[in-house]
């Protein structure tokens, strides 16, 4: 005898069962889920320092192998460099004056190993072709961290409107600092919104205003044609 034949007639699976008291009962629901948060959040919230978030590959594989053994040929991250972008006449003498000294300013940033610019040694592929900007690539210590590096680089850079800072190492920071953003708030919002509020569409609203636009430039900007 099958299990739909034994199932007692009038019974409903509990999946519905559950769903009709989750529709009957919406602010218990979420004042329990409400209470797990709670009692939950002291031991989820340690992820955030527990996980390394610039860590995405798996150590084992041939590609993570070969960038280990070039970083410690080299002592320089294999996967990650800051690119500044430099605005202004790159060509002219004005121009060289002002990327060698962002060049210099990113050299001075603790974890930075060394600069690269289009002059020393001659790179024209790091001007773009109308002239009106360089770029000026930081290579990063193998063994320095991300994060430090990152903020390092913003606070040296900070209110300079010709600089634009990109590269993975920056954009490593801002992806890390943008899914601890959008992860936290979310189920605090539907509780609280359930709660307070008793409307129906909190979640729905919360879930789409969560579409995070990450900003930072994994390579270099797309404005910038080399």
């Amino acid at each position: 005898m099958t299990e739909r034949a034994t199932r007692r007639p009038g019974k409903k699976p509990l999946a519905a069962r559950l769903a009709g008291v989750a529709i009957r009962a919406p602010k218990r629901i979420l004042l329990a889920v409400g209470i797990a948060l709670v009692l939950g959040a002291p031991l989820g919230l340690t992820a955030f320092s527990a996980l390394d978030p610039y860590k995405f590959e798996d150590s084992g594989t041939d590609s993570a192998k070969a960038s280990e053994a070039l970083e410690n040929v080299t002592g320089i991250r294999a996967d990650g460099t800051v690119i500044a972008v430099v605005e202004g006449p790159a060509r002219s003498r004005q121009g060289r004056r002002r990327v060698t000294e962002v060049a210099a300013g990113l050299g001075e940033v603790e974890g930075v190993e060394r600069t690269l610019t289009p002059y020393a040694p001659p790179q024209p592929a790091l001007i773009a072709r109308d002239g009106k900007s360089a770029l000026v690539v930081a290579e990063v210590d193998a063994d320095a961290d991300s994060a430090d590096v990152a903020k390092a680089v913003e606070e040296e850079f900070e209110g300079q409107e010709d600089v634009e800072l990109g590269g993975v190492v920056i954009a490593d920071d801002q992806i890390a600092e943008q899914s601890e953003r959008d992860l936290l708030p979310t189920p605090i919002s539907l509780v609280i919104g359930g709660e307070i509020g008793g409307r129906k569409e909190t979640a729905e609203r919360v879930l789409l205003d969560k579409q995070s636009k990450t900003r930072a430039f994994v390579s270099a900007p797309v404005r910038i044609r080399t």
